[in-house]
């Protein structure tokens, strides 16, 4: 969300691509405008501009399968453009980091009378956040989660627990906690609280919390050994064994085997 392929490199103070380049992996950073200008624009707009980028990484790299590593709301963009036959097949794993897998309260609360004022300031009245409200996002959970569990396609969610210490999540971080619950509310980003990223343990596990606000989640110093480890071991996994407790039998913390 207001974001640019930039958003993964030095320009923008991010080593993601310097230890992707070091460790030997290929890269494509995409931009959901054509333009690389920032995007506000909605999970269905996203999907389709994505779907116009895929065939030009595959031939590009001369592929059939990638990983994907989703920051935000461009998790959910990435959802809605692979749950369909002509591209489900192209993902070898989903890594989200910080998406509102579940919707956001917090923009629930933005588009609502008592939450627009500071919407406006922030600039966040916007078709992509108005896109993350829950009832939005669950309306389309019905739909992929059925297509993700019978793909196997492995999904890892990632979430932070800090609303760090400049920008808006300084704003949005107190107002999300007296959301959810005040003094008893999940930890949350600054955007999205921890159970709002989460995905059905039928098909996802979740890896845990980072103590960084939702921006910091897509640095390369951050979450680049996360990726690298699960990228290094799907890639190293020997054939003929089947995943069977993807989601540790519902137990996020019971998903190594013994």
């Amino acid at each position: 969300l207001e974001g640019s392929y930039q958003d993964w490199l030095d320009a923008s103070g991010n080593d993601m691509y310097d230890y992707a380049y070091q460790t030997g992996f290929r890269t494509a950073f995409l931009s959901m405008n054509p333009d690389n200008s920032n995007n506000s624009a909605s999970i269905q707009t996203n999907a389709a501009m994505l779907q116009t980028i895929f065939p030009k990484i595959l031939a590009t790299f001369s592929v059939s399968k990638v990983f994907f590593i989703c920051h935000s709301k461009g998790g959910l963009d990435l959802q809605a453009a692979i749950a369909n036959p002509q591209w489900i097949g192209m993902a070898l794993a989903v890594i989200a980091l910080g998406t509102p897998n579940q919707g956001e309260a917090l923009a629930d609360w933005l588009f609502s009378p008592a939450g627009q004022s500071v919407g406006q300031t922030l600039g966040l009245l916007t078709p992509g956040e108005q896109a993350l409200e829950i009832s939005n996002v669950m309306q389309l959970r019905t739909q992929w989660d059925p297509i993700f569990q019978n793909a196997q396609i492995p999904f890892y969610t990632v979430s932070g627990d800090t609303w760090g210490t400049a920008g808006p999540t300084t704003v949005t971080g107190p107002i999300l906690r007296t959301l959810t619950g005040g003094k008893n509310a999940p930890a949350n980003d600054g955007f999205v609280t921890q159970p709002e990223t989460l995905l059905p343990t039928t098909y996802a596990m979740n890896l845990g919390v980072e103590h960084v606000d939702n921006d910091q989640l897509r640095l390369g110093d951050n979450s680049f050994s996360t990726i690298y480890s699960l990228v290094m071991a799907q890639e190293s996994e020997q054939p003929g064994f089947n995943r069977v407790a993807t989601g540790g039998f519902g137990d996020p913390h019971n998903t190594e085997a013994w």
